[in-house]
């Protein structure tokens, strides 16, 4: 029997596995379990389907390192639509290029920096443009939550994958010309998790801190690997450095990633203001850069 691989298996595994287990700590302190965030996700799903959102579909995903990217995430993978996470921290002209170049068809940003794809939806495809806080933005966008309030989780059709689709596209930083869109198949990212997940010896039992961005090839591929080991993901809205000892000490974080700039700021702040720095698990660090 032939067993494809698809991104899609790592929260069906949860949720089968770990369904009351807790999944993520929000920004804002709230806490679901791998249940409520597959029921999310699949109103995704069904929401996007309700817009015309249909398998090799491009959905675009600029948001920080938040509950709102996984659910995204998945609900888009979930209808067999690419993923494409955008670098937050880009200017309208990049994103005007990445939208257009990727043809994305329906897009998911954070309020914070959905003013900066405001200023150029009259360039790109998009038709469909989601936000946290439709209020907080100007210009016609829906809200993510009340997307999701009025689908109905079981309504979304889940089309046939082929472990050889294009499931994520991942833009390089166009250090030498424009960024380029890097096509990802479903076999590539589950190979890259189940590489991540025995390197890093990630477990049920882990808590893993996100102050590696999402969008960075997927996170590393730890969208997927935290998530089908039913580890526990804690979520940021960035590196703020004080708030990161306060997470790891409260939560109990064993896991976490970082650039080395990263790291030396944890070291500076620690040298300076000293205190615990780990809470009652050992923490390991991967890095690179």
């Amino acid at each position: 029997m032939h067993k494809p691989l698809l991104t899609t298996d790592f929260l069906d595994r949860a949720r089968r596995h770990y369904a009351d287990e807790e999944a993520v700590l929000a920004v804002d302190g709230t806490r679901y379990t791998y249940a409520e965030l597959g029921e999310r996700a699949d109103r995704f799903s069904a929401a996007l389907q309700e817009r015309g959102i249909e398998k090799g579909d491009r959905v675009a995903v600029l948001d920080p390192n938040t509950h709102y990217h996984l659910e995204a995430a998945y609900g888009a993978m979930q209808v067999g639509a690419v993923h494409t996470p955008l670098n937050y921290r880009l200017t309208p002209d990049d994103f005007s290029y990445m939208l257009s170049d990727a043809g994305v068809d329906a897009i998911y940003a954070d309020a914070e920096y959905a003013a900066n794809v405001e200023a150029i939806r009259d360039e790109v495809p998009t038709e469909t443009f989601l936000t946290n806080d439709a209020d907080a933005v100007e210009g016609d966008w829906e809200s993510f939550d009340a997307a999701l309030d009025d689908a109905d989780p079981d309504a979304y059709q889940r089309p046939e994958m082929d472990e050889d689709e294009v499931i994520t596209i991942n833009y390089t930083s166009g250090t030498t010309g424009d960024p380029k869109g890097v096509c990802r198949t479903h076999r590539a990212e589950t190979l890259h998790a189940y590489l991540i997940s025995i390197h890093q010896e990630i477990t049920d039992d882990d808590v893993y801190l996100w102050t590696l961005p999402m969008f960075h090839v997927n996170g590393w591929g730890h969208i997927y690997a935290v998530t089908g080991m039913g580890a526990r993901h804690v979520c940021t809205r960035g590196v703020d450095v004080a708030e990161t000892f306060d997470r790891i000490r409260t939560e109990d974080v064993s896991y976490f990633c970082a650039a080395p700039t990263v790291l030396n700021m944890l070291g500076d702040h620690h040298a300076e203001h000293g205190g615990a720095t780990t809470g009652d698990a050992d923490v390991r660090v991967a890095t690179a850069g």
